[in-house]
């Protein structure tokens, strides 16, 4: 009876689910599904943090005390609901496309394709801040004060390019080796915080900046506040992309995702503690790239070399990471009608959608030439309406259709978790106002960008979903032609290879195998020829005895010379 309901609860949610989603629960959970808990662990890490890179300004921008509770109050009211929220959606649609799927099943079309739409554009503004952080550390240590702007577009720019070489080449094994690169990381902040531990003053972590000489000046640093603690613990959902992939993902996926939670936490909170406490430079100059001058400052040039050495690889995984996830979403969008169908494109030897990474890398090389801080607000703005509309579809499919199968479920009603994302989406909101409207620059910007994501769906339904599927069309027939020129060689080959057979002709291409076949058959025949005399002669009565060097047997047979006498056959019929 329990599993007639079940079989009745899937039926229903796999009439409202993509074709692929509803196979996802007929088959068998774990069939093809190579991803554990552990390796969702690293892969978020590296999505989410990367390590405590681009922190600094949680300390400088109110000081060390509201920066480090901060962290605590983010990570518990933002980032524990938005596991919650990705543990039990990911279980509900075990397939990849997470995140779009479930506001697209929530909500229509309309808002799965923004939902797409935006979480591209972050991404994308997301992959621009590494470089830039990886400049700031070298720059700050290196070369302090003499880069000009177009000297540092330029650096940033290859960098940016340096980084993205390898999603040209790679589809595969880029979530191998993570823990490697995490010990990496995280090597050189193990020694700060050692140090800091030994001479530091943890007094320091309660002072807090004096921002009275005027309320513009505070709004700037609150705001730089708010919008650095959300880049640092955000993005969570990440996972969700690729949970087709994932075994038991009603279990992986909420482990997986609270241990990378803590690592996370005590990666920025420990190691900013601790170089607080010796404050050498001291925190009220800290900005994105500090730590090479930090650990300067404090340990030597040996410990800065590692850092800046370890911030490189770190950057550099996070880039790779994100730019990877980036793409092939709008490799996807692209296959599915919803982009340029251009964009489908995928190299024929690497399998890597070429012409995505080739996109999204050059909008890159244009987006680096701004600071830090607008960049931020542009890849929060875009996150933050993401992560609005993934608390909505969440209560909306708790409120509609509550029985639906989830082998993970968030131990609440509907009423307590409308409670519980309250805070989260209140949180998320204040976000939302600060980055649209911190400068005008930056509203103008994120207006702009939502305005252009009405206008492509507008086109899309305009055209019936068939606007971007030209160029598609157009390889699928050059597809099919290749496919039915290849099976004809195929059918050729095989009607010549039967008329050789008939014909009693032997194929260059068949002469070795045709010539060992021919010796088994005549030796083979040779033997049953044999056996066939020898129990005829039996059924004559003729036996081995009777049988001379030469001349006949009782059958009147002739027997050459030296010939060998036939085994003597068992009584009865021949076995």
């Amino acid at each position: 009876k329990k599993e007639k309901e079940i079989d009745e609860q899937t039926s229903l949610l796999a009439e409202r689910v993509s074709k692929r989603s509803a196979r996802s629960f007929k088959k068998d959970p774990n069939l093809g599904r190579t991803i554990g808990w552990v390796s969702v662990a690293f892969i978020t890490f590296f999505n989410v943090s990367g390590g405590p890179w681009g922190s600094e300004m949680v300390v400088s921008s109110m000081g060390p005390f509201y920066g480090l509770l901060g962290i605590t109050v983010f990570a518990l009211c933002l980032g524990v609901p938005m596991i919650l929220v990705t543990s039990e959606l990911s279980s509900m649609f075990p397939d990849d496309g997470g995140y779009s799927i479930w506001v697209s099943e929530a909500f229509g079309e309309f808002w799965g394709f923004q939902l797409s739409y935006w979480s591209w554009v972050a991404g994308t503004m997301d992959n621009c801040l590494y470089p830039v952080i990886t400049f700031r550390l070298a720059e700050a240590l290196l070369f302090p004060g003499v880069v000009g702007f177009w000297s540092s577009w330029l650096c940033k720019s290859v960098l940016a390019v340096a980084f993205s070489i390898p999603n040209f080449f790679l589809i595969d094994e880029l979530g191998k080796g993570l823990a490697v690169v995490f010990v990496v990381v995280i090597f050189p902040f193990i020694i700060l915080s050692v140090n800091g531990f030994l001479h530091g003053d943890f007094r320091r972590i309660l002072e807090v900046r004096d921002v009275s000489s005027g309320s513009e000046g505070a709004y700037k640093s609150w705001v730089n506040l708010i919008n650095v603690l959300y880049w640092n613990v955000s993005g969570f959902d990440c996972i969700s992309t690729c949970s087709g992939e994932i075994k038991n993902p009603g279990f992986s996926i909420l482990m997986g995702l609270f241990t990378c939670l803590v690592m996370i936490y005590l990666s920025y909170i420990i190691p900013l503690a601790a170089t607080t406490a010796v404050d050498k430079p001291p925190w009220q100059g800290w900005h994105e790239g500090t730590f090479s001058v930090i650990a300067r400052e404090q340990m030597g040039s040996w410990l800065a070399s590692i850092l800046l050495f370890a911030g490189l690889i770190g950057n550099m995984g996070m880039h790779v990471a994100e730019l990877f996830e980036d793409t092939w979403q709008l490799c996807g969008m692209a296959q599915c009608g919803l982009a340029p169908s251009i964009f489908g494109y995928k190299d024929p030897k690497y399998k890597t959608p070429t012409l995505a990474i080739a996109f999204s890398l050059t909008i890159m090389v244009v987006m680096v030439a701004l600071p830090f801080e607008k960049l931020l607000m542009i890849d929060n703005f875009f996150s933050v309406a993401s992560g609005l509309l993934e608390y909505s579809s969440f209560l909306k499919l708790r409120y509609s259709d509550p029985l639906a199968l989830r082998p993970y479920r968030v131990p609440m009603g509907f009423t307590g978790c409308a409670a519980m994302l309250s805070v989260a989406m209140s949180l998320t909101c204040v976000v939302l106002f600060s980055s649209l409207f911190s400068t005008l620059f930056h509203f103008l910007v994120n207006t702009c960008a939502v305005a252009f994501g009405l206008l492509l769906y507008v086109l899309h339904k305009y055209s019936n979903g068939t606007l971007w599927k030209e160029w598609e069309e157009k390889k699928a027939k050059k597809v099919a032609e290749e496919k039915r020129v290849q099976d004809r060689k195929k059918y050729d080959k095989i009607v010549a290879i039967a008329e050789a057979q008939n014909s009693g002709k032997i194929l260059p291409i068949q002469s070795k195998i045709t010539a060992r076949t021919n010796v088994k058959v005549k030796k083979g025949a040779k033997e049953r020829n044999v056996l066939k005399k020898s129990k005829h002669r039996r059924r004559k009565g003729a036996t081995p005895t009777n049988l001379g060097k030469s001349g006949s047997n009782s059958d009147g047979d002739s027997i050459r010379s030296g010939s060998p006498a036939p085994p003597n056959m068992p009584d009865g019929p021949n076995p």
